[in-house]
């Protein structure tokens, strides 16, 4: 999808930081010792083509001898409940700025997408 990745980051910053709601979780759940992720990354390089792999939720990680360990996707008990994330599911293969997608998980976000020329293969 031609211009997807950018379409992504206008919804992802404008739900997510809204009234500093991701600012308040972050410092919450730092303080006891968590971090809330709302994408999670993945690199890959394969016949030197790079692709970025990118999920969408929320992902709870935990401090741990200087590094962050993977807690989980359920919230920790005793943290405050984190902000609504509405791309929660939404998962995508990142190639600059296009995004490869689904057709199921197109059908789910079509809404983010709207405008955008789309190629089905």
């Amino acid at each position: 999808m031609t211009g997807g990745l950018r379409r992504i980051y206008e919804y992802y910053g404008r739900y997510w930081w809204r009234k500093g709601d991701g600012k308040l979780i972050y410092a919450g759940a730092s303080k006891r010792g968590y971090y809330l992720k709302p994408v999670h990354k993945v690199y890959r390089t394969t016949g030197g083509l790079r692709r970025i792999y990118e999920y969408y939720g929320r992902y709870w990680w935990r401090k741990g001898d200087g590094k962050l360990i993977y807690a989980g996707a359920k919230k920790p008990g005793g943290l405050p409940q984190p902000p609504l994330n509405p791309l929660e599911g939404l998962s995508v293969i990142r190639e600059g700025d296009d995004v490869i997608i689904r057709c199921d998980v197109y059908e789910r976000f079509k809404w983010v997408f709207e405008g955008l020329a789309v190629e089905r293969g």
